[in-house]
């Protein structure tokens, strides 16, 4: 997985074996800034088991796809059990985006750095 930050978007490329486990067709998602309200690497509340995926992949530690809960939907690329980046969401179809990446505090930094500019 790859991030990418300019002045007003972060671009997240997943890679193709991600795309695979997601059963995402494009490979990117790009987020405009002033649309997250909070970023996180803390872990995540686990998903529960009503909660639908459709379409993607959830083996053991693996959770890749979009997911419909109680809170929204819900996209996930989660493939460790550490370093988590999970962005919340306002004004998208998307309420969260939950990522596992290397250096999440690094990046947890670099974009709330840019959120106030933003807001």
């Amino acid at each position: 997985m790859k991030l990418n930050i300019n002045d007003e978007t972060i671009k997240i490329e997943l890679t193709m074996w991600e795309q695979f486990l997601s059963v995402k067709l494009d490979n990117d998602l790009t987020i405009p800034l002033e649309h997250i309200s909070q970023v996180t690497t803390s872990k995540p509340e686990p998903l529960k088991w009503n909660d639908w995926r459709s379409p993607g992949t959830s083996i053991g530690k693996i959770k890749a796809g979009t997911y419909f809960t109680s809170q929204g939907k819900q996209f996930w690329c989660v493939t460790k059990e550490d370093n988590y980046l999970t962005l919340e969401l306002q004004n998208e179809d998307l309420t969260r985006i939950v990522l596992t990446v290397d250096n999440s505090e690094y990046w947890q930094q670099q974009i709330t750095e840019l959120l106030p500019v933003i807001c």
